[in-house]
C-alpha cells in the first residue's frame, strides 16, 4: 500500500562501514551486542536510496543503496549479519563532475 506511514517516511539507519573498495562501499548489519543504535539494512525498494556518510560536521552523499551480498552467512534480507553494499560516489566523482560542468 502506497499511502504506508513506512512508505512515506524517510527512514533511517546508522551503520559502521566495513569495506569501502573501487566502486562499492559496504557494510554490515550487526548483531545489537555490537550495533550502533538505529543500526539497519537494506531491504526490498532501496535500491537507489541514498547513503549518507558524517564526514566531519556536514553530512555528505557517498553512495546509493545498490545489492546485498548474496555470499553473506544470512540469505534473508533485514537479518543480522547481512552485508549491503552501495554505488561508492567518490569513484564516479571525475565522470560526474565532467556530466554537470558539461557546456550545453
Amino acid at each position: 500500500m502506497s499511502s504506508a506511514s513506512h512508505r512515506t517516511t524517510m527512514r533511517r539507519a546508522y551503520n559502521t562501514i566495513t569495506s569501502a573498495y573501487g566502486r562499492w562501499i559496504c557494510y554490515v548489519f550487526d548483531e545489537p551486542a555490537k550495533a550502533l543504535p538505529l543500526e539497519g539494512a537494506a531491504g526490498s525498494g532501496d535500491s537507489g536510496g541514498p547513503m549518507l556518510m558524517q564526514a566531519g560536521d556536514p553530512w555528505v552523499l557517498a553512495g546509493l543503496t545498490s545489492w546485498v551480498d548474496a555470499q553473506s552467512t544470512v540469505r534473508t534480507p533485514g537479518r543480522y549479519g547481512q552485508v549491503s553494499c552501495n554505488v561508492r560516489l567518490s569513484h564516479y566523482q571525475a565522470w560526474i563532475m565532467s556530466v554537470v560542468t558539461a557546456e550545453r
